[in-house]
C-alpha cells in the first residue's frame, strides 16, 4: 500500500510539473541575395490552424483541458505530448518566451524573403510608399508524435503568403516537414524537430519566392 501511495505521489508530481514545456523555435539565417527584387511590408498575420477537443489523431492540433477557445493559449502551442502506452493526450508544446505563432511567421517569412531578394519594410521606412502589402496565414504548424515500437515525432508546417494588392499578384504557399524515430523523446528531440522543420519550411518558401 505505501508502495502504491508513493507511485501516485510521484506520478501526480510529475504530472503537474509538465503541463507545459517551452521550445526555443529558431529562424533559420537569411542569405544574402544578389539583387533586390522588391520592397514588401507585412501587414497582417492570421493563425488559421484548426484546434480540436481530444482529436484522434494526434496531428491535429489540441490542447491540454481541451481549452481550444483560449487564443491566449492556442497563439503560442505549436505541439503536443501523447502516452506511449496508452496514447493519451498529455502536455502541451509551447514557443519559449514572450514570441507566439505571430511572431515566430513573421520572422521566417521575413527571412525568406530577404533570402529570395525582397526588402520588407515597417512604417517609416525607406520605401516603405511602394512596398507591396501582404498577409501571412499560418496554415500549420505543429510537432506531434505516434509511439510505435519506438517514437517517431513529426512537424509539419504551411504558411501562404499573398498580396493584399489586388493590382499586383502574388500568392505563395509553401509546406515544410521533418520526421525521425528516437526511444527517447525528450525535450531536446522535440526543439531539434521544430528547429528542423522550420528549416524546410524556410527552404520551400525561398523557392517558391524566387520563383515569383
Amino acid at each position: 500500500m505505501l508502495k502504491k501511495m508513493v507511485l501516485v505521489l510521484l506520478v501526480s508530481a510529475f504530472a503537474s510539473g509538465c503541463a507545459t514545456k517551452a521550445i526555443q523555435v529558431n529562424v533559420p539565417q537569411q542569405t544574402k541575395a544578389d539583387v533586390i527584387k522588391g520592397y514588401v511590408t507585412i501587414k497582417e498575420v492570421n493563425d488559421l490552424r484548426k484546434f480540436e477537443k481530444s482529436p484522434i489523431k494526434p496531428s491535429v492540433p489540441s490542447i491540454e483541458g481541451d481549452l481550444i477557445e483560449d487564443k491566449k493559449l492556442t497563439d503560442k502551442i505549436i505541439g503536443r505530448m501523447r502516452h506511449g502506452l496508452y496514447h493519451k493526450a498529455l502536455w502541451n508544446y509551447t514557443i519559449k518566451g514572450e514570441g507566439d505563432i505571430y511572431d515566430v511567421s513573421r520572422e521566417i517569412v521575413t527571412g525568406s524573403l530577404a533570402s529570395a531578394g525582397y526588402v520588407t519594410v515597417v512604417a517609416g521606412d525607406e520605401n516603405f510608399d511602394k512596398a507591396l502589402p501582404v498577409a501571412i496565414d499560418v496554415l500549420q504548424f505543429w510537432a506531434w508524435m505516434q509511439p510505435k515500437f519506438t517514437i517517431d515525432l513529426i512537424f509539419d508546417g504551411e504558411i501562404r503568403v499573398r498580396s493584399l494588392d489586388p493590382q499586383k499578384s502574388l500568392d505563395v504557399n509553401a509546406k515544410g516537414k521533418h520526421m525521425f524515430s528516437t526511444s527517447f523523446a525528450g525535450g531536446k528531440a522535440w526543439t531539434t524537430l521544430v528547429e528542423e522543420g522550420v528549416k524546410d519550411l524556410d527552404k520551400n518558401l525561398v523557392l517558391m519566392f524566387k520563383g515569383k
